[in-house]
């Protein structure tokens, strides 16, 4: 693995808990820029959405990073661990409201919107 993914994930496990999880968001989604092809980026995003609520965004994110890289083992496992009430009771598919929909929108300036329709 390359030395700025190792700093980026570095970098998410120390400001996963950041109110402020912006800037960890632009940090990705740079990364996921700079590095199209690699699973790790969404699996990175994917956790950060799903610490902050963000259920259906992060499980979009888990299955790009599968769908990338079906051999790359932590966005397989977050991707069922999230729907297993024993790990995140709270984003069980049964608490989740059928028909949900939510979209991420990184502009060129950094902003970031999450819309709940």
């Amino acid at each position: 693995m390359e030395n700025n993914l190792l700093e980026l994930i570095e970098y998410v496990e120390t400001h996963l808990t950041d109110s402020d999880y912006q800037n960890v968001i632009k940090k990705i989604a740079l990364s996921m820029a700079d590095k199209p092809d690699s699973a790790i980026p969404h699996n990175l995003l994917g956790i950060v959405l799903l610490k902050h609520g963000l259920y259906n965004l992060a499980m979009n994110h888990f299955r790009a990073a599968v769908a990338l890289d079906p051999t790359y083992t932590p966005a397989n496992y977050n991707m069922i661990s999230c729907d297993d009430p024993k790990f995140h009771p709270a984003f069980s598919s049964n608490t989740i409201i059928q028909g949900s929909t939510q979209k991420l929108t990184i502009t060129k300036d950094g902003n970031i919107t999450v819309i709940h329709i």
